[in-house]
């Protein structure tokens, strides 16, 4: 029984995981100019430009960053 139990918890950790990287995947696919966007490291600013591999985040009046999509956490509302 215990190891049935054990067996369970495996799979619900392996597909949390795989629900997780294909939602960052399709947030990284459908960035665009204008969305916020928090980086991984910690640093919140506005998409001005979107490439097939890079994103350039503006974080104050004339600064801007270019990223790589993976650097993408999340996309901030409002």
């Amino acid at each position: 029984m215990l190891v049935v139990v054990v067996m369970a918890m495996v799979a619900y950790t392996f597909y949390q995981n795989s629900q997780q990287q294909k939602r960052q995947r399709l947030l990284q696919a459908s960035l665009k100019r204008g969305d916020r966007v928090l980086t991984q490291g910690g640093i919140i600013g506005r998409v001005s430009r979107v490439s097939d591999q890079r994103v350039w985040v503006q974080v104050a009046d004339g600064l801007e960053l270019e990223m790589v999509r993976p650097g993408i956490r999340s996309r901030i509302e409002g």
